[in-house]
């Protein structure tokens, strides 16, 4: 195709808009507008475009927040487009300097101006558009920060509440804990992120004291957990860890930096973060955000999503339009000092929030928090990219619907998440609590294709939902024709869930470490109908569907499904015409993949899994694009009719090898005899690609390193995509004898459920 030059485009758009009455404007010079002269800022064409009109952005970089203040109409929408895609971008940084040596150490020194933000988001600097770490220990670099390292407390010497909680729901404590490979070093003032007890999810803390060997604490709990022997953790903003080129420190406003190879930063771009939003399309209707790139900001429909909503308060924004964006570290988090489940969940990264709104072919990557945040009725995100959402390892995902608890919630209803590629996330890809459905404003949840959940915390999965009390109405919200792999738990659905239809997905699941193992878990649930679909749990002791505590699942109905292995559910369950693949190629229960080691689980010709299945209402006869017809007299089971594959997107053309971040045991590590040491990895593969068909390691992700006798070991991650390329990274370390035996990691972690947290806080 022809290109054509940035005055011409002007021109003929221009053309375009005088033949509709409307009007086009330039930005990306120093005038007033026109083509000839076109403004400096996209703020300044939005104070003046109104219904019809297109703002047209040359590529450059804009630093600054755009408020929105006009509406189009649904004949005349208001474009705001980039002239090459991802070549305009607004830029939520600023440059930092000039960079003085600092006179007390290594590194070098700056003013850093105030970061003012309505959100609570901290401090980022970036060195050439890529982030850098602020400094930590134990180290993690910045290519690995969804699956970081984190240190163990070997012991709890003690720990009882304080006073001084800002948060009537928080209590605060203080502790004593042992760290048996504590750099020296003075680490009073250090924070402290930090996995309490069974380890859903993190809060930040302060060292108050430290000695060797040892730290004084201080952290909040809501839910009654406390640190314990082999909780996680790990300490940033202090001088102690200013180890490694590529960080930054904050005291005050004086930024203290090592730039990447301790090069001299005069001669490298640092920027640090000072806008919370690019675009803020607050209160606006029928406006288009088009091919824009967004770096070190987000984009809001509405700049009060973090208010939490009562009933059916949604926010005015409607028809707004996000396509193709490019949106690169979209929020900032340091603080998780506040209630874990309303701090962040509700309006960190992309906030699509109001009615009937779009977010299409986009891609989010390197989100502390949410990478997308949805609240309404009727919102859309369809065929995005969403990669590395909630670095922070707090309660958030790559799309969330935000908290539900208590009576409170935000409030979704009719929306659909469909066709998107998520992977890596901290804790859940979906996190779907607060989204409800009716049968006049449906909910769905397809054709999404996920992989590396759970990558930081404990007791979660890929989707996940967690009803305090039934406040949201969710019978009949459909989970379906989504494949999920490389994420500990496929679905779970927690306390007090009701009434999901799920079928047709395609889960492979490794297992959770220390926790009771199921591909698909549900947990004190009535009504869910778990049909046709295709279960394969990695390790062989792994349940294919599983009630963990048992209960008598009223209503519960698991039909027409393949899974490698048994299901454990309560006596009230109604489960047939499923099959239980013992796991042993030509055995009789073998269903006939394939190939299951390309996960490849379409049926061959003699399967037995062909014609087994019987009529499902509304599942086995669905006639919606993307899914199957019934091929033969009766439905087959699992989730591949056969010789209907139309549903799996195809891997053709896919050559390139997916990515392995190998985090813990790092590359030449040394750990003592016994040493508590747990697994940190993750798998992705790159845009466009096929997707992660398997991320194995040599023990589970977040499971426990081998260092039960003294030697060199080593730890390898293999991960497949569905292409079938495959990558393989491979660390050595060394275990040094130890005079000291610590007991077994696995006795120790062990699961208290969701319920049982429950009665402690509704208690």
């Amino acid at each position: 195709m022809t290109r054509i030059s940035w005055k011409v485009a002007v021109r003929l758009l221009a053309f375009v808009a005088m033949a509709l009455q409307t009007t086009a404007w330039a930005v990306g010079g120093a005038g007033n507008g026109t083509a000839a002269a076109p403004f400096g800022t996209i703020q300044a064409a939005a104070n003046v475009a109104g219904a019809g009109d297109l703002v047209l952005v040359a590529p450059g970089v804009y630093r600054e927040s755009v408020r929105i203040s006009h509406s189009g109409t649904a004949q005349a929408p208001i474009v705001f487009s980039s002239q090459k895609t991802g070549a305009a971008v607004v830029s939520g940084a600023e440059p930092v300097g000039p960079f003085l040596p600092n006179p007390l150490g290594v590194g070098w020194t700056a003013t850093l101006p105030a970061f003012v933000s309505s959100q609570g988001q901290g401090e980022q600097c970036f060195a050439a558009g890529t982030r850098m770490i602020e400094a930590r220990w134990p180290y993690t670099s910045p290519q690995a920060l969804s699956s970081p390292a984190f240190a163990v407390v070997g012991a709890v010497v003690s720990d009882s509440k304080i006073s001084g909680s800002p948060d009537p729901k928080l209590q605060l404590h203080q502790a004593v804990i042992k760290v048996s490979d504590l750099p020296a070093g003075d680490w009073q003032g250090a924070g402290i992120r930090l996995l309490l007890g069974n380890g859903y999810q993190q809060v930040t803390g302060q060292v108050l004291a430290s000695a060797s060997g040892q730290l004084t604490i201080s952290y909040p709990t809501r839910l009654g957990d406390i640190v314990t022997t082999y909780s996680q953790f790990f300490l940033f903003g202090s001088a102690a860890a200013f180890t490694q080129a590529g960080e930054w420190l904050l005291d005050g406003q004086n930024l203290l930096l090592r730039a990447p190879g301790d090069a001299s930063p005069a001669g490298v771009d640092i920027e640090c973060k000072q806008r919370d939003f690019a675009f803020d399309l607050s209160g606006q209707s029928y406006v288009t955000l088009e091919g824009f790139g967004i770096f070190a900001a987000s984009v809001t429909t509405d700049n009060a999503a973090q208010q939490i909503r009562t009933g059916s308060s949604i926010a005015a924004a409607s028809n707004i339009v996000l396509d193709q964006l490019t949106v690169n570290t979209p929020n900032s988090i340091r603080d998780l000092s506040g209630d874990p489940y309303t701090q962040w969940t509700n309006d960190s990264g992309v906030v699509l929030s109001g009615s009937d709104n779009l977010l299409s072919n986009s891609s989010i990557g390197n989100a502390e928090g949410n990478g997308v945040s949805l609240a309404g009725v009727g919102n859309r995100v369809l065929y995005n990219l969403i990669s590395d959402s909630d670095q922070a390892g707090c309660e958030c995902a790559a799309v969330s619907t935000g908290y539900n608890g208590g009576g409170i919630r935000t409030y979704n209803l009719g929306e659909e998440i469909g066709y998107n590629t998520l992977q890596r996330s901290g804790r859940a890809l979906l996190e779907i609590s607060s989204l409800g459905t009716s049968s006049s404003a449906p909910s769905r949840i397809h054709h999404n294709l996920m992989s590396s959940a759970v990558l930081q915390t404990y007791d979660n999965g890929a989707i996940y939902d967690f009803q305090f009390a039934l406040v949201t109405f969710q019978d009949g919200l459909e989970v379906d024709h989504n494949r999920i792999s490389a994420s500990p738990v496929g679905i779970y659905l927690d306390n007090l869930t009701s009434g999901f239809i799920v079928h047709h997905n395609i889960i492979t699941s490794p297992g959770e470490p220390f926790l009771t193992d199921g591909a698909i878990i549900i947990n004190g649930a009535t009504k869910h109908l778990i049909a046709n679909n295709t279960i394969y749990p990695e390790w062989p002791f792994i349940y294919g569907i599983l009630d963990s505590e048992n209960t008598t699942d009223s209503g519960v109905v698991i039909r027409n499904n393949i899974q490698r292995g048994v299901s454990l559910v309560g006596a009230a369950a109604v489960a047939d015409h499923n099959l239980f693949w013992d796991g042993v190629a030509g055995s009789s229960t073998d269903p006939d993949f394939t190939s299951v080691a390309d996960a490849n689980f379409a049926l061959l010709a003699h399967s037995q899994a062909i014609n087994a299945g019987v009529a499902v209402p509304g599942v086995t006869n669905d006639t919606r694009p993307g899914s199957q017809a019934v091929v033969g007299n009766l439905p087959d089971l699992g989730a591949i009719e056969f010789g209907d594959t139309s549903w799996i997107p195809s891997a053709a053309g896919d050559v390139t090898a997916p990515t392995v971040i190998l985090t813990t045991p790092s590359d030449g590590a040394t750990y003592v005899e016994g040493q508590t040491v747990l697994a940190s990895f993750s798998c992705s593969d790159n845009a466009g690609g096929s997707g992660i068909a398997r991320c194995s390691g040599t023990s589970r992700n977040r499971g426990g390193v081998g260092t039960s006798s003294p030697g060199t070991w080593t730890f390898s991650v293999v991960a497949v995509d569905f292409a079938g390329n495959t990558s393989t990274t491979v660390h050595s370390y060394t275990v040094t004898a130890s005079t000291a035996s610590v007991a077994s990691v696995s006795s120790k972690l062990l699961r208290r459920s969701r319920a049982a947290l429950l009665r402690l806080f509704q208690g």
